[in-house]
Order: structure tokens, then sequence, then C-alpha cells
């Protein structure tokens, strides 16, 4: 049994259900929600914590869901423990408490921006689609290494003792040199 049809003086009505809505509305409305679904973002990474954090602006309680998805514009905070950023191409980076980044899009692909705070370069592919940035500096980063910004206000100043540089980066200490 179809809709049933109805004629007034402003036309033809459709009834769905008892919802009854004019042919061009119905229309009009289901081709906004079709081009709503296709241009809407895809996910490019997700975020995982087990203490509340900051996405796009609204603060995040991580009971019974830990995992939310990040999309391209995305700024993250982590404020009283740590946070997981997992990309799509295996790239995965902890922000550590009282840290702020950026996932951004470029022609190149997908940037990582680090505006404050330190992360943990957990592991990268191969050949990783996700550049990181510490604000406005490119960093060239190995797994295991941690990648500091400036603090944000109000946050405790980051310590240079969690700083892990693979020793072939940084070369011998200056005493011995």
């Amino acid at each position: 049994m179809g809709p049933k049809n109805y004629t007034s003086n402003s036309g033809q009505l459709a009834d769905f259900g008892g919802c009854k809505m004019k042919r061009t509305h119905l229309l009009s409305s289901l081709a906004v929600a079709a081009a709503t679904c296709m241009s809407a973002a895809k996910p490019v990474a997700s975020v995982t914590s087990s203490s509340s954090f900051v996405l796009r602006g609204n603060v995040i309680n991580t009971d019974g869901v830990p995992t939310w998805p990040i999309m391209a514009g995305d700024e993250i905070a982590a404020n009283s423990g740590p946070v997981t950023v997992s990309f799509n191409d295996g790239s995965r980076m902890t922000l550590q408490q009282n840290s702020l980044a950026r996932v951004e899009s470029s022609k190149a692909g997908l940037v990582l921006r680090l505006m404050t705070g330190d992360m943990m370069v957990l592991s990268l592919p191969a050949r990783p689609t996700v550049q990181i940035f510490s604000q406005s500096q490119p960093a060239s980063v190995v797994a295991g290494q941690t990648v500091s910004a400036g603090s944000r206000p109000g946050a405790r100043t980051p310590s240079t003792t969690n700083v892990v540089i693979p020793t072939y980066l940084s070369g011998p200490h200056p005493s011995k040199r």
C-alpha cells in the first residue's frame, strides 16, 4: 500500500505514515539529505583516551565510549591524561597531558600539527601519509621519539627529561666531540 495522495489549494501532498508533505518539499529534503551525506567529512583517524579530553571544542567524557572519530580540521586537547591518535595509515601518536594538536588536510596528505605540549610518536608505517609539525615547523621523527611545542597557558611546563632523541639524530654528546 503506497502513499495516499491528497490535493489542496497549494498542490499535491503525499502521506507517509501520517506525515503529510508537499512532494516538492519531500524531493528537496531528500536531495539536501543526500548531498549532506555525500559531502560529509570522512574520519581520517580515531582518538582514544581513558580520561576526558576536548574534541572540536567540546569536552568528551570517555565513560562507555573511549574511541571517537577524527576528521581533518579537528583540534584535540589532552587535559588530565594522555590521548592516543590512530590514523588510517597506521601512524599512532600520544598527546601527553596538557597538549593541543590539530589535524589538517594538505595537498600532500594529512598534517598533525602539535600546537602546545608534548607528543610521543608510537608508530609510523614505512610510507606514512601523515606529516608531523611542531607548531609551524615540520618535525622529522621516528617511532619512540617525543615532539615538543610551547606550553598551553595554565598548563605545566613540559619537562625535558621526557624527550627521547635517538643518538643517530643527535650525534655524540658535546663533551665527547
